[in-house]
């Protein structure tokens, strides 16, 4: 499951002034309160933070308000590519303790918002130029089951 929702959620991001999905995809990209089958943590007061950059390079988060100044954050890096309606993310760092294959996904764009399709749903996300996370202190860690454990980041594979 861990791989899926994370995968799932680094693949969205949408960007601005490109004429094709390459270069739509560039920029930071804000879902809250994702769908619950996107993730095995409780949707509420949960937010999913997607930067792409030019240079073909992601950061994910799924990001989820601990107390009033303290976010716990699922956070992933890596390398990206977008060819026709598909994105590709291949990670490289993560912070949870297991393997994290490359995942694909489809893309479209609709009103301006990223929508990520699956079989299993799909997600709209939205371009946003200021952080949520902005004022709080990150613990970076894994969403299980059971609930959040910190850990550090370490290899994707």
């Amino acid at each position: 499951m861990h791989k899926t929702l994370i995968g799932f959620l680094l693949v969205a991001a949408i960007g601005c002034g490109g004429s094709n999905d390459s270069e739509m995809i560039v920029g930071t990209w804000f879902a809250s309160a994702p769908p619950n089958w996107a993730s095995d943590v409780n949707s509420m007061d949960t937010s999913v933070i997607i930067d792409f950059t030019s240079d073909g390079q992601y950061a994910a988060s799924k990001v989820q308000q601990a107390s009033t100044t303290v976010t716990n954050i699922q956070a992933e890096k890596g390398t990206y590519t977008v060819t026709g309606s598909t994105l590709t993310t291949v990670p490289q760092q993560w912070t949870c303790p297991f393997d994290d294959p490359p995942y694909t996904v489809s893309i479209s764009f609709a009103g301006g918002d990223l929508e990520l399709s699956t079989s299993s749903g799909t997600i709209s996300l939205q371009k946003t130029t200021e952080r949520v996370d902005q004022g709080l202190y990150p613990t970076y860690g894994c969403f299980y089951s059971t609930g959040f454990m910190p850990e550090p980041y370490g290899p994707a594979s």
